[in-house]
């Protein structure tokens, strides 16, 4: 009988240290990690040719990974101090700079 209850205690206690906190935060930054990692992947897919990518769902127009590229860059123009006049502080010049989001 004492075997049987120390077994009983021991798969309790297993059972319930397995359970883990599932809430909306866990579920949802699981779903969008997934989600980067499958865009990952299709993005070096069209990079290296395997896979060929379209404007939209119609499948007609290709769309090539330098055009995808030029679609998906950021431009931000930052004010700096011209450097022809340091010393005047509302001396400022615009510096374009190009970011890739991906």
């Amino acid at each position: 009988m004492k075997i049987i209850k120390v077994i009983l205690l021991t798969l309790w206690s297993v059972s319930s240290f397995g359970q883990a906190d599932l809430n909306s935060d866990v579920t949802t930054e699981f779903v969008h990690r997934k989600i980067n990692e499958l865009n990952l992947k299709i993005q070096n897919a069209v990079d290296s040719g395997s896979i060929t990518a379209y404007s939209n769902d119609s499948l007609v127009t290709r769309v090539d990974s330098k055009e995808i590229y030029k679609q998906t860059q950021i431009e931000s123009t930052v004010m700096i101090p011209n450097p022809s006049n340091p010393d005047d502080p509302y001396d400022l010049i615009a510096v374009q700079y190009l970011n890739c989001m991906i």
